[in-house]
């Protein structure tokens, strides 16, 4: 059984899924699967894929990309996942190697460890700590996590009746049955940010599930002094601010200010 399973969920993907799977094959830590689930592509996708000994394709349909998280869940066989989406990368080669230290650290349990995110020129730390209340805050990116597998067996796979912000209701459902989640100090994945949750026309989507999740697991008042705390602290501009039209020089700014908030 490998230490590792590295999940890449893809469809008419021949634009970008060679760049993930390179990333993946060039980490220094060899005790790892790599999982291509793949939702029947009509493109190159499939022909792209390197013949190695490391990758496995399962091709069947499914409903969406967490529809086919969850089946690539069922064909695993690591002791601890990991979700890199089609375009996103690993840092750089020894995220994996840097992850396996991490975990020797911690007792044999089910746990949720994550790092870092570099993304639009800018290295982001995510919260050192995570509870509900700070998870309703700072929804943190899915491809800087680290699931045991014992996780998805304790708290349920992804719900697809979410179509963009299942991973977020899932890491509610980690704390509410107090399954650790620990930050790491590493900069675990590149992140695109052009999947499907960037586009435009998805924004409202994006904005009714993540009250949906929200109005499940957090407290009303909660929800009511993080509104009054958006809205008084411009969150329309923050929010440009920290997106890739914004001068790079200001991003840094507001995230080096953002990062020493969140600690």
């Amino acid at each position: 059984m490998p230490l590792f399973s590295i999940i890449v969920v893809s469809y008419n993907a021949e634009s970008c899924i060679l760049a993930t799977l390179n990333s993946i094959l060039a980490q220094t830590e060899a005790d790892y699967e790599i999982i291509v689930k793949d939702a029947i592509s009509t493109d190159r996708t499939l022909d792209l894929i390197p013949k190695h000994s490391r990758i496995r394709i399962v091709s069947q349909r499914d409903t969406g990309i967490y529809d086919g998280m969850n089946q690539a869940v069922a064909a695993s066989n690591g002791e601890y996942l990991v979700f890199m989406n089609c375009g996103d990368t690993f840092h750089d080669a020894s995220v994996l190697r840097q992850v396996r230290k991490a975990l020797e650290k911690e007792k044999h349990q089910p746990l949720v460890l994550y790092g870092d995110v570099y993304s639009v020129g800018i290295t982001t730390r995510q919260p050192g700590v995570m509870s509900i209340k700070i998870l309703a805050k700072n929804p943190l990116c899915h491809q800087s996590m680290i699931f045991s597998k014992r996780v998805f067996e304790t708290c349920g796979n992804y719900d697809t009746s979410y179509h963009l912000m299942a991973d977020y209701d899932l890491c509610f459902r980690v704390l509410q049955n107090n399954i650790p989640m620990k930050h790491i100090d590493v900069v675990v994945c590149d992140y695109l940010n052009d999947g499907v949750s960037a586009c435009k026309k998805n924004k409202q989507i994006l904005y009714r599930e993540h009250e949906q999740i929200l109005y499940r697991y957090v407290p009303q008042s909660v929800i009511i002094k993080n509104k009054i705390k958006r809205t008084i602290t411009l969150v329309t501009l923050r929010s440009w601010i920290d997106s890739a039209q914004s001068p790079k020089w200001l991003r840094m700014m507001y995230r080096s200010f953002v990062g020493k908030l969140k600690n």
